[in-house]
């Protein structure tokens, strides 16, 4: 039991040396943050500080949420929102879209890596319909209307893809769901055609 105690308390000293001298990460900032604002509402409410009980509170969730931004895809609060995960993603595929794959670039080694994904000839031509549109994300119904299928059938495909990192997708603004490629997609899709 001392062991683990003492293990605690370096991991704490750790964190609160990293916090000093300002290299400290958000999971050690909130590691922090959540044990004193907690301590902090206790000692106000024992005082009867309603009103700065208020004030700390949001002030730590604020600081709180800021800290796990990358864990949200929507934010809102007093007059701000912000749709986060998404627009990483989004950012994401359009750099890929835009990006020419240059095959020189890409070593024999990865195209072997990557030439090793069991793809089906169906995820094969789903992938092959997302590079060849004129639009980064493509709906369900879209790839449906390519390949002449049907719009489970494509959900499943495009499962698949995602789970071997072919492909990935995004809620759109609408909230369907839309694909892309990824690079990873684009190499295989490159590798297929050496």
């Amino acid at each position: 039991m001392s062991i683990q105690k003492e293990r605690q308390s370096e991991r704490q000293t750790k964190v609160l040396g990293r916090i000093c001298s300002f290299t400290a990460s958000n999971d050690d900032l909130f590691s922090v943050l959540v044990p004193l604002s907690f301590l902090l509402l206790v000692v106000l409410a024992l005082l009867g500080k309603a009103a700065e009980m208020a004030v700390v509170a949001g002030f730590s969730a604020v600081c709180m949420a800021f800290l796990r931004l990358e864990n949200f895809s929507e934010f809102s609060g007093v007059g701000f929102s912000a749709k986060l995960r998404d627009v990483a993603k989004k950012v994401e595929a359009m750099a890929v879209r835009e990006t020419e794959v240059d095959a020189d670039d890409v070593s024999d080694a990865q195209f072997g890596k990557i030439a090793t994904i069991q793809v089906s000839a169906q995820e094969r031509e789903a992938l092959q319909a997302i590079e060849d549109s004129p639009f980064t994300f493509r709906t369900a119904t879209g790839l449906a209307q390519n390949l002449e299928l049907s719009v489970s059938a494509v959900r499943q495909l495009m499962a698949g893809l995602e789970e071997k990192g072919l492909a990935s997708q995004i809620v759109t603004s609408r909230r369907s769901i839309a694909w892309n490629i990824t690079a990873q997609g684009r190499n295989y899709l490159l590798s297929m055609a050496k």
